[in-house]
């Protein structure tokens, strides 16, 4: 589902980290990579939103309130549940965990 949006973000960000990972990481890891990839890109771009460096100026309380969402979120995930409410950056990471097998 998110493939797509997984592999245009460090396309779109960074040419270096999206030929990286496309030609350096195991081909049944190359998806997951890329949900990885925009996840923690988009996850960084939120909170540096918040330091002035960022298009927005994010409170720092509502930075926290953005942290707890995706610890939540992941916890919820590892527990088998599925989040009704992601948004489509929050939909890579619920992907990714469902694909992490070990």
């Amino acid at each position: 589902m998110t493939a797509s949006l997984a592999s245009s973000i460090p396309k779109a960000a960074s040419k270096h980290a999206y030929y990286t990972i496309r030609f350096l990481v195991d081909r049944a890891r190359v998806e997951d990579a890329y949900r990885a990839y925009g996840y923690f890109r988009w996850v960084d771009d939120v909170l540096d939103a918040g330091s002035g460096h960022g298009l927005t100026n994010v409170k720092a309380s509502e930075r926290l309130v953005f942290l707890e969402r995706q610890k939540s979120l992941l916890a919820s995930c590892y527990r088998g549940e599925a989040p009704r409410d992601a948004n489509l950056q929050e939909n890579m990471l619920v992907e990714l965990v469902q694909s992490d097998h070990e």
